[in-house]
């Protein structure tokens, strides 16, 4: 939380170039304090699989789980087309309508605060229905690029910021709990590469893609198109019962595509 406030101060200080001097700087730091951890001598490696068969492997875990292969899916999809073009466009509307650097790091900041509050929140034994709930809230994302298209005040955007940190904080948690309980834990590695690989596919293609359309059609477009698809992502979740029910009791064990 204080990352992100204070990474968009130093910006605004410092600028740019001094700010990832220092940033630069403290991985320098971490990497020197990593010398000091010596080999892990006490770790059992059993022998180890063929990589294309180990990747085989966790293919098909992964695609014999409909909620997996799903929320994998249309994760890797909202990181196209609406974290990632925001990532780009948020910068370019916090210079030309608010404070800058020091605003996107205030919304970052409230971001990651919601954040640590859903994962508090995750367990479905404290709220009933906890996915969606997560969900509903989630609807936030989609509000967001509106508020950005209406230049509407700091302190709405801050509101929904912490609302869909909160969400993605409990769907984080969902989430892992969900991998953790229903996946083999001698696949649950191979599971979650492919759950990170095939979410985060499609950011990139995002990130290099919104410039380009902002070129194109300009920022209002841009942003209507990721509110649109925010909306849209998020109703196919909540029509899935399975991904309804992921976190609780009722989450299946065995749904095959």
């Amino acid at each position: 939380i204080a990352g992100f406030a204070g990474g968009g101060l130093l910006v605004a200080a410092a600028g740019p170039a001094g700010a990832i001097a220092i940033d630069a700087t403290t991985f320098a730091v971490s990497a020197l304090l990593l010398l000091g951890i010596g080999p892990l001598t006490s770790v059992v490696v059993a022998e180890r699989e063929p990589f294309l068969h180990e990747l085989a492997d966790g293919w098909r875990e992964v695609t014999s789980r409909r909620w997996l292969w799903l929320i994998v899916l249309l994760a890797s999809l909202w990181l196209l087309l609406c974290e990632g073009p925001l990532q780009v466009i948020g910068p370019v509307v916090m210079r030309g309508s608010y404070d800058g650097a020091a605003t996107w790091g205030l919304l970052g900041a409230a971001l990651a605060a919601g954040g640590v509050a859903g994962s508090l929140l995750a367990p479905s034994s404290r709220i009933p229905h906890a996915m969606v709930v997560c969900l509903v809230l989630f609807f936030t994302t989609a509000v967001v690029p509106v508020l950005l298209i209406l230049e509407a005040p700091l302190w709405t955007l801050l509101v929904m910021s912490v609302v869909a940190g909160t969400s993605h904080g409990m769907f984080d948690t969902l989430w892992h709990g969900t991998l953790q309980r229903e996946v083999p834990p001698d696949r649950l590695a191979r599971v979650s590469a492919w759950d990170w690989m095939g979410s985060l596919a499609l950011m990139p293609l995002g990130l290099a893609l919104a410039g380009f359309a902002v070129e194109w059609v300009g920022t209002t477009p841009v942003l209507v198109t990721m509110a649109v698809s925010g909306v849209a992502l998020n109703v196919v979740m909540l029509a899935s019962r399975d991904v309804r029910t992921l976190g609780s009791a009722a989450a299946p064990s065995s749904t095959h595509a």
